[in-house]
């Protein structure tokens, strides 16, 4: 996927999620630890399905931070898609429903780590490909730097061939 189509994908994401309305039981909450408030899903969810939707969230992208996953992304946006994940899985959908949702609608630019396929699998070959070149031709040059330099490479005439000039040199330089 290119920059430009990624980038395309995200402002789609973010300019969705803006105008879409909060969830019903959705509200704005500010304690000690929160400077700007945090969004709650209505539906209250049993501690296995808030773990599942922090896992979900943890692997879709934040529109805003880029960086950061929207499970711990401050930014109202990834609060908002974190309330839709909450509202998706109180109504029984199971992780990848609830990942397809996202994928669908955004596109694969909402996934952390996209998916080894297609271009997606390229893109996670080529960096192992490159380590695997370059600790061959490491190994091959270290073999061969390693390896001495015996006098039986030189053939005799080349010897007698230096040690003639050398002579005709230091002649030429005594007088």
């Amino acid at each position: 996927m290119t920059r430009a189509a990624r980038s395309a994908g995200m402002t789609a994401l973010a300019l969705t999620l803006l105008a879409a309305p909060v969830p019903a039981g959705a509200q704005e909450s500010s304690g000690p630890n929160s400077a700007v408030g945090t969004l709650e899903a209505g539906p209250a969810l049993s501690a296995d399905q808030e773990a599942r939707a922090r896992r979900i969230g943890s692997g879709l992208r934040c529109p805003v931070c880029q960086g950061l996953p929207i499970s711990e992304s401050p930014a109202a946006l990834a609060r908002q898609m974190m309330a839709e994940v909450r509202d998706r899985i109180a109504r029984g959908e199971n992780d990848e429903q609830v990942r397809s949702y996202f994928v669908s609608r955004y596109g694969e630019a909402a996934l952390l780590a996209p998916p080894p396929s297609g271009l997606g699998l390229l893109l996670w070959a080529v960096p192992v490909a490159a380590l695997l070149l370059g600790g061959l031709g490491l190994t091959r040059y270290l073999r061969a730097a390693s390896r001495p330099v015996s006098d039986t490479e030189v053939s005799p005439e080349l010897l007698e061939r230096v040690e003639r000039e050398l002579q005709q040199r230091h002649k030429e330089n005594a007088s």
